[in-house]
């Protein structure tokens, strides 16, 4: 979950640094800088509001909902479906067995 919120920050051409994964000072601050720029508690945790902030770039802002260039697990999954789902209302996710 880091490396997407590391990859959205970078797009933002807040966070500078690499996309490790690792939640470090360079991650905090590039969220602290987002949540100034956002009318945020600037506190560097990414809870409910930060999350809310980010959204509209989660959800295609950024010119792309399901970014390539980080590793997958099943909540970056569901993030990206859920994009998908508030873009597209009429797409039915289900599972297949």
């Amino acid at each position: 979950m880091v490396e997407f919120l590391q990859n959205i920050l970078k797009i933002l051409m807040i966070y500078k640094g690499n996309i490790d994964g690792i939640f470090g000072n360079a991650t905090k601050n590039a969220v602290i800088e987002f949540q100034k720029q956002n009318n945020l508690t600037p506190d560097g945790i990414v809870g409910p509001r930060t999350w809310f902030a980010l959204r509209p770039y989660i959800d295609g802002g950024l010119g792309f909902i399901v970014p390539t260039n980080i590793r997958y697990s099943s909540s970056i999954l569901q993030i990206n479906l859920d994009s998908l789902k508030r873009l597209y209302p009429f797409i039915e996710v289900a599972s297949v067995r």
